[in-house]
């Protein structure tokens, strides 16, 4: 309050020798606003203050060892779903029926990823799969697999074409519907 204490003193008499009153408030009013705070912007300044003190106490309430196992649990569940989709992938790529299936019983916790996260041993992992599993497979002479009652097969080549399509009439197409059907 030192720069109240300095208009006081430098402060103008009147002239009977008391203060001018008038002139000493008006110059308190130019200077307060300088070195106070209106209430309602300190009462929101406080607000906010307790309310981040309170943040900072449950901040510090925190179990940070569990949000670290909570961390590593979830970064462990993702390599996993990594390399399930790896997994599926290849199989479906490798013409697998069910990729699920086989990823069941390969097992997902068995997979495992090289550093850019493809398949470790692909190649030797569908060979071993496609013996121990092969009605699983699709091969390449269209035998898709047999059950015991049936065999059935699947031409992996369309019959039509799209161009050979669009060059048939109505007649044309709905005399080979069958095989039409095949190729879509």
């Amino acid at each position: 309050m030192e720069w109240l204490r300095k208009l006081l003193r430098d402060a103008p008499k009147t002239e009977d020798g008391n203060l001018d009153i008038d002139t000493v408030v008006d110059q308190i009013n130019k200077e307060l606003p300088k070195y106070t705070v209106p209430k309602e912007v300190y009462n929101t300044i406080k607000r906010e203050r307790d309310e981040a003190s309170a943040k900072l106490a449950d901040a510090q309430k925190v179990d940070v060892a569990a949000l670290q196992q909570q961390l590593e649990d979830e970064k462990a569940g993702r390599a996993v779903d990594k390399g399930k989709y790896a997994f599926l992938t290849a199989a479906t790529k490798r013409g697998a029926k069910d990729p699920d299936y086989l990823l069941y019983k390969y097992g997902a916790d068995n997979i495992k990823l090289d550093e850019k996260g493809s398949l470790d041993d692909e190649e030797g992992l569908f060979k071993s799969l496609q013996e121990s599993y092969a009605g699983q497979f699709e091969t390449d002479t269209g035998v898709i697999g047999t059950s015991p009652n049936t065999l059935t097969t699947q031409t992996t080549q369309p019959v039509f074409t799209p161009e050979q399509l669009r060059g048939m009439t109505v007649d044309q197409i709905n005399a080979n519907w069958g095989d039409i059907q095949k190729s879509l």
